[in-house]
């Protein structure tokens, strides 16, 4: 998609300029998470997404940082759990992607 990749077409389109793709914006937000080292080894596998929202453009030099909360807590076996977080990941002046995120988690 030229928003992404053909700077001077993306100028002339809707977003006046360069933006990162909606996954690419997703797979930060779970990064962003991760080295908040809240779970560090114990998450073991992402499960699920769910309400995926790309809400606003993210835009090359922009600064995210993502707010995470617990949103559900489930036993799967008696070693593992089920851990479901809602990601809001936010520009400095507004959020731009939302998501809940469900991941096995060693308990």
């Amino acid at each position: 998609q030229y928003m992404h990749l053909d700077e001077e077409k993306a100028k002339q389109g809707r977003f006046n300029g360069i933006i990162a793709s909606g996954i690419h914006t997703m797979a930060l937000s779970f990064k962003l998470w991760i080295e908040q080292g809240m779970y560090e080894e114990d998450v073991i596998a992402g499960t699920e997404m769910n309400n995926i929202k790309f809400i606003k453009p993210v835009y090359p030099g922009d600064e995210l940082h993502t707010i995470v909360k617990v949103i559900d807590k489930k036993t799967k076996k008696s070693e593992t759990g089920i851990l479901t977080v809602l990601l809001s990941t936010y520009n400095k002046e507004q959020k731009v992607f939302e998501g809940e995120l469900s991941v096995l988690i060693k308990r």
